[in-house]
């Protein structure tokens, strides 16, 4: 007959054993630490599942830029800029004093309001009715970066201009 201490030895080993995983075993789910990458798969040799790969959850950063009018246009509203992961940016623009049934191009250009537009950074879509939303493929932190103002969003009167460029509001990109 085996002593009770024998017993408990066994009983010991067989839990160290179980708990090492003998055999294969798979990863599913949502990665939660910074570096994890989500596993699929069945587990089985020679399966030949890759690893998904998983997007940067979005860090909720969310910046509004105030437009305010140029050359007395009467046009002034804001841009909604979040951080939506994965290298991607949602803007949403909201003007009043938008002329009705106008398409109104808009986009980011290099310099602050105050400074001649530089060159075009980011077209964004036409803003009809006051309104566009998008998502724009750039990084929140290249657009903000910290203390800087790199970049101005600058909304055209309309999209008719034969000369020179008329703006109707501007606003800075500041971090």
């Amino acid at each position: 007959m085996l002593s009770a201490k024998r017993l408990s030895l066994i009983a010991v080993a067989s839990l160290l054993l179980v708990g090492a995983g003998c055999g294969s075993s798979t990863t599913t789910g949502t990665p939660t630490g910074p570096g994890s990458a989500a596993v699929t798969g069945n587990g089985a040799p020679g399966a030949g599942t890759a690893p998904e790969a998983v997007s940067p959850p979005a860090t909720g950063r969310t910046k509004t830029v105030n437009l305010a009018a140029v050359a007395k246009s009467g046009e002034s509203g804001y841009a909604t800029f979040t951080d939506v992961g994965d290298n991607e940016t949602k803007v949403t623009i909201r003007m009043t004093g938008a002329p009705k049934d106008v398409a109104q191009p808009a986009a980011i250009m290099l310099n602050d309001c105050a400074t001649a537009a530089g060159d075009k950074k980011y077209e964004l879509p036409l803003i009809i009715d006051g309104k566009a939303d998008t998502t724009l493929g750039a990084k929140f932190s290249d657009l903000f970066p910290a203390g800087a103002i790199n970049f101005s969003l600058r909304v055209k009167k309309d999209a008719v201009q034969t000369t020179g460029e008329t703006y109707a509001a501007c606003g800075n990109l500041q971090g």
